[in-house]
């Protein structure tokens, strides 16, 4: 039987390979928002800041 061990970034990867991580969270939290009934104008806030704060500059860093 295989076992699935977590691959090894190397070092200079890892921050990104973190951004990635965070920016798939980023789908959960609106997904969880949502079926809190929290009011799409704060997500929609919410999402501008991660993409400006978070996003943009990991993709021009990319």
């Amino acid at each position: 039987m295989m076992s699935n061990k977590p691959l090894k970034r190397a070092p200079e990867l890892q921050p990104l390979s973190h951004d990635h991580h965070h920016g798939l969270q980023l789908s959960w939290k609106i997904r969880t928002g949502f079926s809190k009934q929290i009011e799409p104008d704060r997500i929609k806030k919410y999402t501008d800041w991660f993409f400006k704060t978070h996003l943009k500059p990991h993709f021009e860093l990319e």
